[in-house]
């Protein structure tokens, strides 16, 4: 008797997970990586965070949510000295994700740390791209044409009223020229 509970038991076991469904929530455990990266980050372990947000990325590498995990790990490079590897961070983020404001200006950041700005500048003047407008007129403020720059993200902004960047670009504005009329 005991035996046969015992079969009985397993066979119940067995049974019972031949219809378990186990779904592996790549976006969630992607998330998951980088808020431990964050963390790590706050703790300044460096190290442990870069790693975090390469899972992250490596796990959900084609989302819209991928451009923040290379931004944080842009963010990370640029704290720990190595801009031109946050500059390269940053240029994905934006291929993933080019409507947040955030990621051009920690671009234009790696710019400055590279001491670069004016390189840059000149190539973005080149540059018949939509979005080139805010990395000059961000790259212009850095190197203290406020003026100049926030007329060009105003232009920006004028030719490009219904954008998602718009937004941004507009309330950066406000936070740099506070008291300057727009049309």
């Amino acid at each position: 008797m005991k035996k046969a509970l015992n079969i009985l038991f397993i066979v119940f076991l067995w049974t019972g997970s031949i219809g378990a469904i186990y779904e592996i929530d790549a976006a969630r455990n992607a998330s998951i990586h980088n808020n431990r990266g964050v963390n790590l980050l706050k703790e300044k372990y460096y190290y442990g965070a870069i790693k975090e947000f390469e899972i992250a990325i490596q796990i959900n590498p084609d989302t819209q949510a991928t451009g923040t995990y290379y931004n944080n790990l842009g963010k990370t490079y640029l704290l720990i000295g190595y801009p031109d590897l946050a500059e390269q961070s940053f240029k994905l983020a934006l291929g993933k994700n080019s409507a947040n404001f955030e990621f051009y200006q920690n671009l234009v950041n790696s710019y400055k740390q590279q001491n670069k700005l004016q390189k840059e500048f000149k190539k973005t003047m080149n540059d018949k791209k939509n979005v080139s407008k805010v990395i000059a007129g961000l790259i212009l403020i850095e190197m203290n044409k406020i003026e100049s720059g926030i007329n060009m993200l105003d232009e920006f902004c004028f030719d490009n009223p219904d954008m998602i960047l718009t937004k941004g670009v507009r309330t950066y504005i406000d936070t740099v020229a506070p008291n300057k009329i727009r049309f």
